[in-house]
Order: C-alpha cells, then sequence, then structure tokens
C-alpha cells in the first residue's frame, strides 16, 4: 500500500506545481487553493508512504518522479526551454534516485 500512497504522492504534487504555475503568482485564487490543497495531500500522502518505505527513498523518488515530471510537461505545455544543461541534470537526478535504491537494497 505504501507504494500506492508514494504514485498518488506524486501525482497530486504535479498537481499542485501546474495549479501554481496556472494561479499567475497566486493571483486566480481557484488555481491558488487547488494549489495549496495539493501540496498539503500531497505531503500527507508522502508520510504515509514513508510508515513502511525508507524515508530517504520515498523523498528522493517523490521529489525526482515529480521534477522530471514538470520538467516535461513545462516544456510541452508551457513553452518552456529545453537545453543540454537541463536534460543533463535531469539524468543526474535519474541516476541519484538509482543510487538512493541500490543502496537501500545493499543495506
Amino acid at each position: 500500500m505504501s507504494y500506492i500512497y508514494l504514485i498518488l504522492a506524486i501525482v497530486v504534487e504535479i498537481a499542485a506545481v501546474v495549479f501554481m504555475k496556472k494561479s499567475d503568482a497566486l493571483t486566480r485564487f481557484w488555481y491558488a487553493l487547488g494549489g495549496f490543497i495539493s501540496y498539503a495531500l500531497s505531503f500527507a500522502l508522502a508520510g504515509m508512504a514513508s510508515e513502511h518505505l525508507e524515508v530517504d527513498f520515498v523523498y528522493a523518488v517523490w521529489s525526482s518522479v515529480a521534477i522530471l515530471a514538470i520538467f516535461i510537461i513545462g516544456f510541452l505545455f508551457f513553452g518552456e526551454k529545453l537545453n543540454k544543461l537541463k536534460v543533463l541534470s535531469g539524468l543526474l537526478i535519474i541516476f541519484g534516485v538509482i543510487g538512493f535504491s541500490v543502496a537501500g537494497a545493499i543495506y
């Protein structure tokens, strides 16, 4: 069940970031409210996921998958720029999460 909580936390985190982007610096009330509620729910779900999973793994996966998803969403839907440094940084994030996963499996 912890992995389901983790997946839901990631999805809700992504929704929160999109809501905040759409809120235009918190000037559009309903988008801002959706962002605040989504962030609170995402934190709660991440906390629930960490009950049976190691917290460093939960946080690494939760934050990195959300960052990578927002990177892709920003490029595809918000017209944000794509460059080599952003792609390299995304790859480093992926390798970092793999490192956390392997380290948790070894010990």
